[in-house]
Order: C-alpha cells, then sequence, then structure tokens
C-alpha cells in the first residue's frame, strides 16, 4: 500500500513539474516572420503558411476566429508542395529570407478553400512590425486547401496546430 502511495505522489509530482516544461516548447518544424507569417513544414514535400494582415486584425491574448481565412481579406494560407525532399527543404529556406532559391521542380499551391482559423499571440503591441518580436499560436480546423491549377484536386487537415511561434522578424 506504501509503495502505491508513493508511486502515486511520484506520478503527481512530476506531472506538475512536467506541465510547466510543456508550455514552453514550440511545435516542431515551425518557423515564422515578418508582421505575422507563421509556417509549418508538414510533410517531405510541402510546406504550410499563415499569414494574418497586422492592419486587418486587431490582436489578443485569447484566441480569436476567422472562417474563410483567404476570403476574408484578413490574411491566407497556403501550402507549397514540391517533388521532393531536397525541393521542399529550398521552399522552406526561401520562406522568411531576402535571397531566393530556384527548386528543381516546379511547386504546387493549395489555397486554403474552407476552415477556420483560430490565432492569438503572447502580448499585445501599440503597433506590429518586423522588428518586435513576439510568440503566436495558429490553429486551422477542418481545413480544405483546392490546387490553385486544378480546383478539382483537394487537400483536407482535421486539425493543424503551431504553438508559441515567433513572428514580428524581418526577413533576411
Amino acid at each position: 500500500m506504501k509503495q502505491i502511495a508513493f508511486t502515486f505522489l511520484f506520478l503527481s509530482l512530476l506531472t506538475l513539474t512536467c506541465k510547466d516544461k510543456v508550455e514552453e516548447i514550440t511545435t516542431p518544424n515551425t518557423k515564422g516572420c515578418g508582421d505575422f507569417v507563421a509556417l509549418l513544414i508538414v510533410d517531405d514535400t510541402t510546406v504550410l503558411t499563415v499569414d494574418i494582415y497586422v492592419t486587418r486584425v486587431v490582436f489578443k491574448k485569447s484566441f480569436q476566429t476567422i472562417e474563410d481565412l483567404n476570403a476574408s481579406g484578413k490574411g491566407a494560407a497556403y501550402l507549397t508542395t514540391t517533388c521532393s525532399k531536397e525541393d521542399q527543404e529550398i521552399v522552406w529556406r526561401n520562406s522568411c529570407n531576402d535571397a531566393y532559391t530556384n527548386t528543381s521542380c516546379n511547386t504546387a499551391l493549395w489555397f486554403l478553400w474552407s476552415g477556420s482559423v483560430k490565432f492569438k499571440v503572447n502580448q499585445v503591441l501599440e503597433t506590429y512590425a518586423c522588428n518586435r518580436s513576439y510568440k503566436a499560436t495558429v490553429i486551422l480546423e477542418n481545413a480544405v486547401f483546392k490546387n490553385q491549377l486544378d480546383s478539382t484536386l483537394v487537400r483536407t487537415f482535421d486539425r493543424i496546430e503551431m504553438n508559441n511561434v515567433s513572428v514580428g522578424l524581418c526577413a533576411g
């Protein structure tokens, strides 16, 4: 009985100490830049970009939701797909950079057609620009992306989450 009680106490303490650490973990394979541009490596050939237009949205520390972001005029979300992992890495490096390298194959763009984009920031600033870094969390739910050249081709995601992405950084 004492051993069970000790085990329960140990696991409870472990959970409490780990909880604080979990909140500080940034989602792997993410980066950010610009006033509010968050990027995520989705798979070996795909990069997701979410751009929230800071002049058209009032940022909050609590989540706010925009349905159909691309149609709202408040931002844009799109996937960039390539033919290889190497080209995906080039697209990733080109993002948030003022130097551009061509990929060895054509890339395809998939624009967010429907779904919701939830986002929040860790601090509310008077002005948002690419010289004041802050953290953002972005969640896409029920996201449907249509291929730019053939709208019958779609990619769907139930949920994509990017946590604690550093944004407000100038390209370079």
